[in-house]
């Protein structure tokens, strides 16, 4: 059954689709980038607002880690972009890239600590309460060197973060792809153990989620994947957008304990 606030969504993922059809990605037309902002601005409260609702800390982080990742996926693809002439938006683009990447750990994070909540032996999978702070200080530590590197180049300063390329490899691999494929290992063996079928439920839906997040970024880290052709990225850069924002809302809404009224006992509540 449809409710309200999946129609909502639906209805506005179709609206943030069909606007871009009238201008090319990334600029996009202001009534596309506002429909993408209202749109992302919607499961953002929806994710708040149900944070407030739940009992558990673990569910409540969990809620907050999926809205904090909405609100700055918005800012990400409505913000202004291509701002190496202004050293400021430079910076501001820089640190809206890592706040996101920041912010997605920061689910994985709680998810793997709600896992164990959810546990009936409650096992604590590869001791992450003991491990978690290694992979938090490479993403803290990354970040604040590609902030710190963004400013100095951006004022013709030394660059302290890329002495070669190997050690800038090094610390964007161990502070963002190194933990994003070790949430990729813990987080199925994590809800292999849990016995809440809606906590599995929300892992499934931020899973996808997370497959859509790579295929909007592929163009940034990989340059050149998507090539030239404005008409192909105007017909997938919205959908895929409208794609991420249903599969977070659905991650959300998952935490919401449902319980199902069978008509017997709806009889009996009459």
């Amino acid at each position: 059954m449809v409710s309200r606030a999946d129609l909502t969504l639906i209805v506005l993922a179709v609206i943030t689709s069909a606007t871009s059809l009238t201008a090319f990605w990334p600029a996009g037309s202001p009534i596309s980038l506002l429909s993408t902002l209202v749109m992302f601005g919607y499961v953002a409260y929806f994710a708040i607002d149900i944070r407030h609702g739940l009992a558990v800390r673990a569910y409540r982080n969990q809620a907050l880690g999926i809205g904090l990742v909405t609100i700055m996926l918005a800012i990400v693809f409505v913000g202004p972009s291509n701002s190496s002439s202004n050293p400021l938006l430079a910076v501001l683009e820089t640190l809206r890239l890592v706040l996101l990447f920041v912010f997605t750990f920061y689910w994985i994070d709680a998810s793997v600590l709600t896992a164990r909540r959810t546990d009936p032996l409650l096992r604590d999978t590869f001791r992450w309460r003991s491990v978690r702070f290694v992979p938090w200080f490479f993403v803290i530590l990354s970040a604040l060197l590609l902030l710190v590197g963004s400013l100095l180049n951006q004022t013709g300063g030394p660059s302290v973060v890329s002495p070669s390329a190997v050690i800038v490899t090094i610390v964007v691999l161990a502070g963002y792809v190194g933990p994003f494929i070790l949430g990729a290992i813990l987080l199925p063996i994590s809800a292999r153990r849990s016995a809440d079928p809606q906590f599995r439920k929300q892992l499934v839906w931020f899973g996808l989620f997370l497959a859509v997040f790579f295929l909007i970024f592929a163009r940034v880290l990989i340059p050149g994947i998507y090539g030239n052709n404005g008409i192909y990225l105007t017909l997938t850069g919205f959908p895929i957008l409208a794609g991420s924002a249903y599969c977070l809302y659905r991650s959300v809404k998952a935490l919401v304990p449902l319980n199902r009224i069978s008509p017997e006992d709806e009889k009996r509540a009459k």
